[in-house]
């Protein structure tokens, strides 16, 4: 039950709006501006928010909004119900490992689960989130096209990004951690 002086708003239950850099940055990865290519790294720009935030996490890469060049890009509600199960375990997760160290478990499984509906409690998982998006927009826009012009070098850039997280990535987990957590899933 909510008190009545707390904002109820279910999270994803708005237009999401990429303002300024980030927008152009969004558009360029689902659209390059190399008209060569026929369709960009990304379908949609939802795809492009849906990885972003992990992309950001992962290299602890956050950013501000910027409204310094006039431009936006939108995410409608009806396109982000497509994907809303996905989007909250993003956020989830994102918010979660948020703050290990330095908060109790309760506080971030609070925020991360029971937050969800109230805008005032979510407002500091909500930053976090929106921080991440940006900053992995930020990061995948580097390393996908930068100064990039041609179909080759578009090509090159995604190679040595795959490259490089596998690099990054590939002990964070062995598969024999992947089976135990199976296992616990299971139980």
């Amino acid at each position: 039950m909510c008190n009545r002086d707390e904002k109820v708003v279910p999270l994803f239950s708005k237009t999401v709006v990429i303002t300024g850099k980030h927008a152009q940055y969004m558009k360029a990865l689902a659209n390059p501006f190399d008209t060569n290519l026929k369709q960009g790294f990304f379908k949609r720009n939802l795809d492009v928010y849906l990885i972003a935030p992990i992309i950001g996490k992962l290299y602890g890469r956050k950013a501000e909004a910027d409204n310094s060049i006039a431009d936006d890009a939108n995410i409608f509600v009806e396109t982000l119900n497509k994907e809303i199960e996905n989007l909250r375990f993003n956020y989830r997760l994102i918010v979660l490992l948020e703050d290990r160290n330095d908060e109790e478990l309760e506080e971030r499984c609070n925020r991360a689960f029971r937050y969800d509906k109230n805008m005032d409690k979510r407002q500091y998982g909500d930053k976090i989130f929106n921080e991440y998006v940006l900053g992995g927009i930020e990061f995948l826009y580097e390393k996908l096209i930068g100064e990039s012009t041609s179909t080759d070098e578009f090509i090159e850039n995604v190679y040595t990004l795959v490259d490089s997280f596998n690099e990054d990535f590939k002990e964070s987990f062995s598969f024999d951690e992947i089976g135990e957590l199976s296992k616990l899933s299971s139980l």
